[in-house]
């Protein structure tokens, strides 16, 4: 039974990530009118439940099938099998201590405010195994016995929540931080850290757009780096009285590295397609500038190096591995993207800005409909510098 369930569960996360939704697929209007279909939530499960159901708009019937049938047969296994016992939480072991689920970010995007609030902020890797108790079931079962129709979402819930659970009973933490908004879990998540005592906050920690992905949020504290961003997750309907206001240290770059400009224009890359790439190298050939006086940064995460080093092995291209981004910041005059945290991040520290207008003209017009930050922001096009 097991290698079939461990089957079934990579599966279901390669379905996940390849049926999900572009966030420039739905305008602000049509993802409006998704929301406003939807009641005021009357708990915190229903407004993960709501975020669920504004992800699965545009998901075809037949993966919803699949990814129900799958997440049923998987979610009876975890609610039978039985799991080591815990010891008791024991509330008077908790102090003033907070656990970071990292997931691969760095500890710098928790702002300093926060870190001096609690006297020891440990990481903890999202990934291993997971554990419930039998409160912890109960709690399931209380909770989503009312969305029995919807597997998938119940597995999801209950698979973070096992994972939440391992932390609390072994770090006796007095609140969880995570970056994890776009999970439809996180209300449900907040509501289960309730249930021990435990405070549930998130931080930004990248760029966002409107987007129903992370509609209805609920955290005890949500830290966003601007008001800008607070009104626009409101409007997605979050709860508005989470929000505090606070940049982190990865925000505060210093950009006195390098002593000379050694680049016109540093291109930063997201998650661009290849016929993306291509178009990013023509354009930036069109600028007749210098061949050495540009340089490609690809995404450390999203890009394909061995493609990069392909489509742009005329220009100089930088390995963000191997050189830090204030430094990458401190060696260009101009940081160019379509759409990118590291444009905000220039942005504070004072660089000049170009947003990409031309590799792909449908993206940058849904830009200011789904209300991106940076089209509010001094900046110049591409377009500007390109000589046909």
């Amino acid at each position: 039974m097991l290698p079939l369930i461990y089957k079934l569960q990579k599966y279901l996360n390669l379905i996940s990530a390849k049926t999900s939704v572009d966030l420039f697929d739905y305008s602000y209007k049509s993802q409006k009118k998704i929301l406003d279909s939807f009641r005021d939530p009357s708990s915190l499960t229903e407004r993960s439940y709501f975020q669920y159901k504004c992800q699965m708009f545009g998901q075809s019937s037949f993966i919803k099938v699949i990814q129900n049938f799958s997440a049923l047969i998987i979610l009876v296994y975890y609610l039978i099998k039985p799991f080591e016992k815990f010891i008791p939480r024991d509330l008077n072991k908790s102090g003033n201590n907070a656990v970071f689920l990292r997931d691969g970010i760095n500890i710098d995007v928790i702002p300093v405010s926060l870190q001096k609030q609690y006297g020891e902020i440990s990481e903890y890797p999202i990934k291993g195994k997971i554990y419930l108790c039998n409160d912890d079931k109960k709690f399931i079962i209380k909770n989503l016995i009312k969305y029995w129709c919807s597997p998938f979402f119940s597995l999801k819930c209950l698979a973070k929540l096992a994972r939440y659970s391992k932390i609390i009973h072994n770090c006796y933490p007095s609140a969880i931080i995570t970056h994890n908004e776009y999970s439809f879990t996180c209300s449900f998540l907040t509501d289960y850290c309730h249930y021990y005592g435990v405070k549930h906050i998130n931080i930004m920690h990248g760029e966002k757009l409107f987007n129903i992905r992370d509609s209805f949020v609920k955290y005890d504290s949500f830290y966003v780096w601007d008001q800008y961003y607070a009104k626009l997750l409101v409007d997605l309907r979050a709860d508005k009285k989470q929000f505090k206001i606070d940049k982190p240290s990865s925000l505060e770059l210093d950009v006195n590295k390098c002593n000379t400009c050694l680049f016109e224009y540093t291109y930063y890359l997201g998650n661009e397609n290849k016929n993306e790439l291509l178009n990013i190298r023509e354009n930036l050939l069109k600028t007749k500038t210098a061949l050495d006086k540009i340089c490609i940064r690809y995404h450390p995460r999203y890009c394909d190096e061995k493609q990069i080093n392909n489509i742009f092995k005329e220009f100089k291209i930088e390995n963000p591995h191997e050189t830090t981004l204030a430094v990458s910041l401190s060696k260009t005059k101009y940081v160019v993207s379509l759409y990118s945290t590291v444009l905000y991040q220039a942005y504070e520290i004072g660089k000049k800005i170009i947003i990409d207008d031309v590799t792909n003209r449908e993206k940058y017009k849904k830009l200011k409909n789904l209300q991106y930050i940076m089209i509010n922001r001094p900046h110049r096009l591409l377009s500007e510098f390109i000589n046909d």
